[in-house]
């Protein structure tokens, strides 16, 4: 073998294992993203979760609201009437999170050559090489799907927060009217 073809043997074997590695560097960071995406999610249900049983609980402080209008009306011996203070508030329209499924998994893409590679010795390297560099291309693809995923859901979520937040909110307010009129009661 010549200077120049040693040369070339030692760039193959060079730009083989920089593919090997970068293949492998991708093959790991999507793996991560994958469960990072898994655990995102996971969090989502939790929060989806969470706002069921704030709802449950606003749901269930209505109904002692009203017991508790009942019991103020009460003389614990007669039925008064009503109380003519009492305005009838109206239902608060709520908005539904919408919450579409993350997609935990890559799509499945078909891995061709990349057609980047000039082509010197035409050898196996080359074409490991060739696909190496496909490869890497479709991580980067699955990784941006992925990102976009990750994306969505994050602001799902966020739009949940706010929601469940401004619920606390409402909830709060209903507590303390309640422990108003449980005092108002317990102080007749």
């Amino acid at each position: 073998m010549g200077d120049y073809d040693k040369q070339i043997d030692e760039h193959l074997d060079h730009n083989l294992d920089a593919s090997r590695r970068i293949r492998n560097l991708a093959e790991n960071t999507q793996e991560m993203a994958v469960k990072g995406a898994e655990t995102l999610q996971s969090q989502g249900e939790q929060l989806r979760k969470a706002r069921d049983q704030q709802r449950e609980l606003k749901t269930e402080l209505k109904e002692a609201e009203k017991e508790l209008s009942f019991l103020d009306r009460c003389c614990f011996c007669l039925l008064c009437g009503s109380d003519p203070k009492k305005k009838e508030s109206k239902s608060e329209s709520q908005t539904e999170a919408t919450h579409q499924d993350l997609k935990v998994c890559a799509p499945e893409r078909t891995v061709q050559t990349s057609g980047n590679i000039k082509r010197v010795t035409e050898d196996a390297r080359e074409v490991e090489i060739d696909e190496n560099v496909g490869f890497i291309q479709m991580y980067a693809e699955n990784l941006k799907d992925i990102a976009h995923g990750l994306n969505k859901e994050l602001d799902s979520q966020n739009e949940l927060i706010e929601t469940m937040a401004e619920e606390n909110l409402g909830a709060q307010a209903s507590l303390n009217r309640a422990k108003d009129k449980t005092d108002k009661i317990l102080n007749k």
